[in-house]
């Protein structure tokens, strides 16, 4: 298991985002799509479709969204960032999310 991808799990278990959820899966290798460069969001959805074999693009999105909404209702922590509108938040929002929790936890420079 590369680091990065380790430190990626421990800071979603720290959100309440548990790999019981199939969305914690699609975090996990959407994370490892943006670091390969891909940047366009419904591009990311698009390859972690392909590299889940999920039903579709939309499916990914769902479970993303329903990951998120568990962390919510678990922890708050998306809400003290983000706001009330957090239901609407975008994958990109949550991966800068992912990036402050990491450098508080000192797991990237």
């Amino acid at each position: 298991m590369k680091k990065e991808n380790k430190d990626i799990r421990k800071v979603l278990f720290k959100l309440g985002i548990t790999s019981n959820l199939y969305g914690y899966q699609c975090i996990l290798t959407g994370t490892e799509v943006v670091d390969k460069g891909v940047t366009k969001i419904t591009e990311v959805y698009k390859k972690v479709y392909k590299i889940l074999k999920a039903t579709s693009a939309g499916a990914v999105e769902r479970n993303i969204r329903h990951a998120i909404e568990i962390s919510c209702e678990k922890t708050g922590y998306i809400q003290k960032i983000y706001g009330k509108y957090v239901l609407s938040i975008i994958f990109q929002w949550f991966m800068h999310l992912l990036l402050l929790l990491m450098v508080k936890e000192k797991m990237v420079i």
